[in-house]
Order: structure tokens, then C-alpha cells, then sequence
């Protein structure tokens, strides 16, 4: 159920109404993990196998530089862990009093 209590079909349904806007689900195809190969000679097919075969994933391609924020956000939680590590307040060791 959306934010307006409507389920989905209908929240497209009242989008078009109060809006005029139209509204298509859009169902993309499944990636395909592997394929069925063939094995052995093919000329002769009482010998021929098939066998399931991983697809080897796409390499991973650069996005671009990071947006500033996710620097920022990044350097400061560097800088606060370095900084609880060395007060090291979380041991809740108890502390000898000193005469």
C-alpha cells in the first residue's frame, strides 16, 4: 500500500484520474546467469552433452568522481572512528583510583 492508501494498480488509477497523467508498468527481463553449451562432437549427436555454463559477469566500469557530500561524509566518519578508538571510552574498564 502507497503513502495515500491506495494499492497499486489503483494508485495508478487515481494518478491518471487526478493528475491526467498516464501511468505503464515497465517489467525489465531478468538478467540471464548462464546459458546451456554443448559438449562433445556435434557431428555426432548420440555423444553430445549439454551443460550449464555461469555467464561470466560484466566488468565493473567507472562511474565517475564521487559527488563532494559522500567525500565529506566518508572523511568525517574516518576521523570520528580514529578519534573513538584513541579515548578508548567503550572498554568500560574500571579505573584504579590514585592515592
Amino acid at each position: 500500500m502507497g503513502r495515500s492508501g491506495i494499492n497499486g494498480h489503483r494508485q495508478g488509477l487515481a494518478i491518471e484520474e487526478h493528475l491526467g497523467w498516464s501511468v505503464k508498468v515497465v517489467k525489465h527481463p531478468p538478467k540471464p546467469r548462464g546459458e546451456w553449451q554443448p559438449r562433445g562432437d556435434l557431428d555426432d549427436l548420440s555423444s553430445v552433452s549439454f551443460e550449464w555454463a555461469r555467464i561470466p559477469p560484466e566488468p565493473k566500469r567507472f562511474r565517475g568522481p564521487l559527488p563532494r557530500r559522500w567525500v565529506a561524509e566518508r572523511t568525517i566518519g574516518w576521523l570520528s572512528q580514529s578519534r573513538r578508538m584513541s579515548k578508548d571510552i567503550e572498554s568500560g574498564c574500571a579505573r584504579r583510583a590514585r592515592p
